[in-house]
């Protein structure tokens, strides 16, 4: 009942501002400076983007189990998730999207897939049955886009580590070089 009156409340307030009869006002100090350059900078950086995509998602589908009441429907929108945290990862590994992008799309995987065991755990055996083959087909495509995940890890140490050696060998050459800055008895010299 508590959640009926919250959603009530919210259409409420909704409505009232649609039509004018609720404003809302929102005033930017002037030492906001350069808000338009610092949004411009957000909407550029697309791990920022994947970020809040991923946590607006994740709040998105919190609401949406609220409402649904039903076991078996909760468990197959759970597994509708990891399908579709799996696909987007397998996009994302498919892109040569940076570490930084990878990232918060893994932990919306892992929060589906917790999800999917949290509610199975809850849900009646023979729901759980029932939905045992695609169960199955989601867990194997979220094992094969971690799978892809693990493998664009290990690529990333291969760079990692050739960027290393490629370095040091630089510290060496510099090294040799005896490169040092002008003393006073140089200069005197001169």
């Amino acid at each position: 009942m508590s959640k009926f009156l919250l959603f009530l409340i919210v259409a409420a307030l909704g409505g009232l501002i649609y039509f004018d009869i609720l404003e809302v006002n929102v005033h930017v100090p002037e030492s906001g400076g350069n808000l338009a350059g610092t949004a411009n900078t957000i909407l550029r950086d697309k791990a920022t983007l994947e970020k809040g995509r991923t946590y607006i998602t994740d709040l998105k589908r919190k609401g949406e189990l609220i409402f649904i009441r039903d076991k078996e429907k909760r468990l197959v929108l759970s597994l509708l998730y990891v399908k579709n945290d799996a696909a987007r990862l397998k996009e994302l590994i498919a892109d040569k999207t940076s570490p930084e992008g990878l990232l918060p799309q893994a932990e919306l995987l892992v929060n589906s897939l917790n999800r999917v065991r949290n509610t199975a755990e809850k849900a009646p055996v023979e729901v759980v049955a029932s939905l045992k083959d695609e169960s199955a087909a989601a867990f194997a495509t979220a094992a094969e886009a971690l799978g892809n995940l693990k493998e664009q890890s290990a690529e990333y140490e291969a760079i990692r580590e050739e960027f290393n050696r490629l370095t040091s060998s630089l510290e060496e050459q510099i090294g040799t070089l005896q490169l040092e800055e002008p003393t006073k008895e140089t200069n005197k010299a001169d």
